[in-house]
Formats: structure tokens, C-alpha cells, sequence
């Protein structure tokens, strides 16, 4: 596959990675990919959208010279976007997906609820349609999830019924 024009057959594997509990916030996670994704539960789910990927820097002036200021400028602070995730609604889905579900609309306000929305990395992988192959990953490292929408019900219209969830994080990695 040629690397000239843009990807445009294409969908997401997202990988829950559930820890054995929740990192206090501001945390960081330093670990290698390999590592990430062979410890702790995880499984994988097929979804056919996913936004706010990105990062925002702040930037602010500055008169002192030194290794972590150029042209004038230092880093203030950097910020991520909540990421969405949309996909199906099966009812087989993989265990750590479905605990998650359920976590999101059981033992609202106790400390094990919180737990249970912790994931340590949710990894979203950009897959070629044509040829199944990896084209590249995004990290949300120390992730918890703030939302979980399920798509209005209606017997009359032949639409899939699909989950919608949004994930805030400590960290984004990107891997190629």
C-alpha cells in the first residue's frame, strides 16, 4: 500500500487494559508498548469511530534563556480532550468491555465504583481495512471512564443501536 494518498478504508480495535486499581491522578505511567499490552486483563473490541485525539499546548513568554525555553517561549501547560469512542451494542462482548458497561450504571458513589472505571491504558489502534494491518496507535495512559451513552431505541427504524463512551486520561502516547 502506497503511503501518498490518505487512509480511507479503515476502523479501530480498542484494547481495555483494567488494573488492579486506581493510580492516584497526575500519575504517569513509563512503561514500554510491549509491556502495556501483555499484563493485567485486557480485550479487544472493534469500534467504528473515535474523536479528541490530540493534545492543545499553552505556551507563555518568557525573558530567561535556558535548555527548556526557545525564541522567547516556554511551555506553560498541555492539555487532552475526553476521547469518544462509538460502537455497536453487542451483548457478547469481551469481559472487560461488558464489566465496564456495567460499571458505568451500577454502585454509582462507592469507592469500588471508582475502581471499576479505572482502566490502566485503553489502546486505540488505526487498522487498514484492505489488508488488516496496523497503521498506527494512541496510548491513554491512567485512563478513567466519564461517560456512557447508549443510542435511543426504536423497533420501528432498522438503525444500529450503538454505545457511545468517553475516557479522560493522564497521559496520550502515539505509536506508529
Amino acid at each position: 500500500m502506497s503511503n501518498d494518498f490518505p487512509l480511507y478504508k479503515y476502523y479501530f480495535e480498542v484494547t481495555v487494559i483494567k488494573g488492579s486499581g486506581a493510580r492516584s491522578r497526575g500519575g504517569s505511567s513509563s512503561s514500554s508498548s510491549k509491556s502495556r499490552r501483555g499484563r493485567m486483563r485486557q480485550d479487544l473490541i472493534r469500534c467504528h469511530e473515535v474523536s479528541g485525539l490530540g493534545i492543545t499546548y499553552t505556551f507563555k513568554d518568557t525573558n530567561q534563556a535556558s535548555q527548556l525555553s526557545h525564541a522567547g517561549k516556554s511551555l506553560d501547560k498541555s492539555e487532552y480532550k475526553k476521547v469518544t469512542v462509538k460502537k455497536g451494542l453487542y451483548m457478547n462482548d469481551p469481559s472487560s468491555w461488558a464489566s465496564l458497561r456495567r460499571a458505568a450504571f451500577n454502585n454509582r458513589g462507592t469507592k469500588s465504583h471508582i475502581e471499576d472505571l479505572y482502566c490502566q491504558n485503553v489502546i486505540i489502534t488505526l487498522k487498514s481495512v484492505e489488508n488488516d494491518s496496523e497503521m498506527m496507535s494512541w496510548v491513554l495512559q491512567d485512563a478513567f471512564l466519564t461517560s456512557w451513552t447508549i443510542s435511543d431505541f426504536n423497533s420501528m427504524e432498522s438503525a444500529i443501536a450503538e454505545e457511545t463512551v468517553e475516557f479522560e486520561f493522564d497521559q496520550l502516547t502515539f505509536e506508529t
